[in-house]
């Protein structure tokens, strides 16, 4: 497997789906694709495109917002209906049970670790054990006997476990109650990170960490508004309790002009046809060569995701654009938008020929938020 360099690493991959697009974008860990599917096409001047402007962070943390700017062009001279969804999934390494050494198959899966990751490691700069024989567990230095090292530089020269007391709890007294352990395991040419545990009679064993890639695919992950319309991308983790370490948000801003209900440009409802995403549907017909208002417009990876959630994640996040063009003018203009399958909601044209109603089902709103059932139409 590849070697992670960075724990809270995160990539943001979005696929952008609209075909025949002969032109494409791609960016240092950031891929775009274009395809316009279902569409209904007379002419081969009608094209339904997605838009983007997005620059990934090399280093995306908790808090941290990231700008991304994510619409529909029509680059066609023929009017069309638009509809567009987000979705996606989530693709994380995490740690599993530390491995005792056996040959080189420790490093199949093994997490290495760079220079400052192990400076890390050995903050506090008291060393309780160095050698092997811990794997078969051993009594530790205690921290008063520890031998204390400079913590700014690598400590390891020669092939075999470190591990150190990196903090220490005290009673009343002094006297020290608790230990946190961390540490490596050194090759002799790179550090790996370790799986440390302790008994009851407070002996140590160690394993060099192994790492799994796990895919939390779309229907994993729940969808819901925030109190401030953004659009909330959550994986409850493993233990399928949420509010616990290794749960994982993700806020979708969604552009000024987005709603749930037709004031706005685009209307937005969560997760249509029992299906987890968010659904957007633009409230007027996308004349050709014109461009819609922005549906996304930045990212944030939650300043609650903890760091025991993950070594590394990939977010996929999926944008995906549906339309159909305007196939007749007068009464009959919804007609081929209407019989295709992704309009779960119905399109209804207003007398002035411009703005479109999407009827038929209720979307889910966030709390204090004026909505109309049927988004404004009949």
């Amino acid at each position: 497997m590849e070697n992670k360099k960075n724990r809270k690493k995160v990539l943001i991959t979005s696929c952008v789906l609209a075909a025949l697009i002969v032109g494409g974008s791609t960016f240092a860990w950031f891929t775009s694709r274009d395809e316009v599917v279902n569409k209904i096409s007379a002419s081969n001047e009608y094209n339904v495109v997605a838009k983007e402007s997005f620059t990934p962070p090399d280093n995306w943390i908790p808090g941290q917002t990231v700008k991304k700017e994510a619409g529909v062009v029509n680059t066609g001279n023929v009017a069309a209906f638009v509809k567009a969804t987000v979705s996606g999934n989530i693709v994380l390494t995490q740690k599993a049970e530390g491995i005792a050494l056996s040959g080189s198959e420790y490093k199949d899966k093994a997490e290495e670790l760079s220079r400052d990751e192990v400076i890390s490691k050995q903050a506090g700069g008291l060393l309780v054990y160095s050698g092997t024989e811990i794997e078969n567990g051993v009594e530790v230095s205690s921290v008063e006997a520890a031998e204390k090292i400079d913590s700014g530089s690598v400590y390891a020269k020669e092939a075999g476990y470190c591990i150190f007391a990196r903090s220490t709890t005290q009673d009343g007294n002094g006297k020290t109650v608790s230990v946190v352990y961390a540490g490596y395991y050194y090759d002799g040419d790179k550090f790996y990170d370790i799986d440390i545990k302790v008994d009851n009679d407070g002996k140590l064993t160690a394993g060099i960490l192994q790492a799994e890639s796990v895919t939390i695919e779309a229907d994993e992950l729940v969808y819901s508004f925030n109190d401030d319309g953004t659009v909330r991308v959550t994986y409850i983790g493993a233990d399928e309790t949420a509010g616990t370490a290794d749960d994982i948000m993700i806020d979708i801003k969604l552009g000024e002009n987005v709603n749930t209900d037709a004031a706005k440009d685009w209307t937005v409802s969560l997760n249509e046809g029992g299906q987890n995403n968010a659904v957007f549907y633009y409230n007027k017909l996308l004349d050709g060569g014109a461009s819609t208002s922005d549906i996304i417009s930045a990212v944030t990876l939650d300043e609650h995701v903890q760091n025991d959630a993950f070594y590394s994640m990939d977010y996929n996040l999926n944008f995906k654009v549906e339309s159909a063009q305007v196939v007749s003018d007068g009464e009959n203009a919804e007609e081929a938008v209407n019989a295709q399958s992704w309009a779960v909601k119905k399109a209804k044209l207003a007398e002035d020929g411009k703005t479109v109603s999407w009827t038929q089902g209720t979307p889910e709103t966030p709390e204090n938020t004026d909505t109309t059932t049927e988004n404004g139409g009949e």
